[in-house]
């Protein structure tokens, strides 16, 4: 039996929040993401400032560990960014990963929460020039006719592509096509699909 699935290991860190890989060093299972993930997914580096109403909003179905609801009440975001990435990497999936990979992306870590979003298959809508470019995997419930503009890409890891301008069909159009509780990383954060919070 491995280290990673003795029963011992259960509430470590063993496997990276980033990519899924074996951590194999005392700082990464600390950290709960390996060297190469916290040199290329900005581990330690918020990109925006907290919004704590979406933190706390991310959380609130949740009942999250004592250190990290002090931290949050001390509006500590690197503390409580770095207890939510532990936590992510010794779960990996289920329970309440989403909602830390949510709040993660609230407390302006958005590059690191967009890497988890990725790797537990969620859906990465980018802006680039004025067109919306929406990575997701593949379900044949998504209908995108009644986005105007939009259509399906034929480019590797794109599924359509809309305008800008579209933004709230895009979402509309996400909601209806994926299960609620989906997570989206766009450009402001990470949201779930068929939450109240749009922004």
């Amino acid at each position: 039996m491995s280290y990673e699935s003795a029963p011992a290991t259960k509430l470590l860190a063993s496997h990276c929040a980033c990519c899924g890989r074996p951590l194999v060093d005392s700082k990464s299972v600390e950290a709960g993401v390996g060297p190469e993930c916290r040199k290329k997914h900005g581990y330690g580096e918020a990109q925006l400032p907290a919004n704590w109403e979406k933190v706390t909003a991310a959380l609130g179905a949740v009942n999250p560990p004592v250190q990290l609801v002090k931290a949050i009440f001390m509006h500590e975001a690197h503390k409580a960014a770095n207890i939510l990435v532990y936590h992510i990497a010794a779960q990996q999936e289920g329970g309440y990963v989403a909602n830390f990979v949510e709040a993660l992306g609230a407390l302006g870590y958005t590059n690191l929460a967009r890497r988890m979003v990725q790797r537990l298959n969620g859906i990465i809508v980018d802006l680039k020039d004025s067109t919306l470019i929406v990575r997701a995997p593949y379900n044949p419930a998504l209908q995108i006719g009644s986005v105007a503009g939009a259509s399906y890409s034929h480019t590797k890891g794109v599924r359509f592509t809309a305008p800008a301008e579209q933004a709230r069909g895009v979402w509309t159009a996400l909601c209806a096509g994926y299960k609620p509780g989906t997570l989206v990383a766009g450009a402001k954060g990470v949201r779930r699909t068929n939450s109240k919070n749009k922004g």
